[in-house]
């Protein structure tokens, strides 16, 4: 493997890191997605419409951050391919 620049190295990092912290919101917003469904099962709540639209919130959420993390792992192979051809 050969020696990369420290810029590349740098956006590579980068690209991780984001992945990592979405992947991570979209394990809390599931987290909190399925609490709520629980919470539904229960039939304790007293505020129907308020668990109702949190779980609309946190199921928007996590399509939100699917579709996130699909674009920057579609973005990384063209970010390497650009930095490659010494675009960047």
């Amino acid at each position: 493997m050969a020696i990369r620049s420290p810029r590349a190295s740098s956006t590579s990092l980068n690209q991780w890191v984001g992945c990592v912290f979405i992947g991570l919101g979209v394990c809390a917003s599931t987290s909190i997605y399925e609490c709520c469904v629980r919470l539904l099962d229960e039939n304790r709540v007293g505020s129907f419409a308020t668990i109702f639209a949190v779980l609309g919130l946190f199921r928007t959420l996590t399509m939100t951050l699917l579709v996130l993390l699909f674009l920057v792992l579609v973005r990384w192979p063209l970010i390497k391919q650009i930095e490659y051809l010494g675009f960047a």
